[in-house]
C-alpha cells in the first residue's frame, strides 16, 4: 500500500515524462509509476508518483513555506484520468524540506466552484509536511516520507470547473507555472 505507519512508501516501477500539458514517454504502470516533470519550476511539484489509485505529489524545498498551486495537480490528475484511464481516488501533496516550521501558501486559482450547498467537491488534495525522505532497502527502489502522526497542513478542496474556467482551459496552449 502507498499509505502506511510511516506516512508514504513510494515504490515506483516505471516511469514517464511529463511536460504540463501530457504524458511524453515511457511506461505508465498502475502499481507504481514515477512521473517525471519535464519543466523546471513546474507548478508546485517536481515529481509525482502514480500507484493503487493514489497520486501523490513531491516538492523538495529549503524554505519554511512553498506555494501551492491546486490547478497543477489538477492537471496532472486530469491527464491521468483521460490519457491512462486510470482512477484516482486520493491525492496528496507532500512539501519536503528539513526545516521544523513549514507552511503552504496556497493558491486559489484552479480549484473551481462549489455550485450548490448539497455538492461534493470533485477530489480533495492533502496536503503535509515531510522531512527528507529517506531510501529504503525493498525488493526494489522505495522511498519513504515520515508524516503519520501529523494531520494535514491544508485540505483544498477542489470542485467542478465552470464551463468558463474549463473552456479557458482547454484552449490554453498549455499552463505556465507563473498562472
Amino acid at each position: 500500500s502507498v499509505t502506511n505507519n510511516h506516512g508514504l512508501s513510494l515504490y515506483p516501477r516505471s516511469e514517464v515524462s511529463f511536460d504540463e500539458k501530457e504524458i511524453q514517454k515511457g511506461t505508465f504502470e498502475e502499481d507504481g509509476t514515477v512521473v517525471w516533470c519535464m519543466k523546471w519550476n513546474q507548478g508546485c511539484f517536481d515529481v509525482a508518483f502514480y500507484e493503487e489509485k493514489t497520486l501523490v505529489t513531491l516538492q523538495f524545498t529549503v524554505s519554511d513555506d512553498h506555494s501551492l498551486k491546486p490547478k497543477f495537480i489538477r492537471n496532472l490528475r486530469d491527464t491521468l484520468l483521460q490519457e491512462n484511464q486510470v482512477e484516482v481516488d486520493t491525492v496528496i501533496h507532500v512539501g519536503v524540506s528539513g526545516t521544523e516550521s513549514f507552511e503552504f501558501k496556497v493558491s486559489s486559482h484552479g480549484t473551481g466552484r462549489q455550485k450548490e450547498e448539497s455538492e461534493e467537491p470533485e477530489f480533495v488534495i492533502r496536503a503535509y509536511h515531510s522531512p527528507p525522505l529517506t531510501k529504503k532497502i525493498c525488493r526494489s527502489a522505495c522511498f519513504e516520507a515520515d508524516f503519520s502522526a501529523q494531520p494535514p497542513l491544508e485540505e483544498i478542496e477542489m470542485w467542478k470547473l465552470t464551463r468558463k474556467e474549463a473552456k479557458r482551459r482547454r484552449g490554453s496552449s498549455g499552463m505556465s507555472s507563473s498562472d
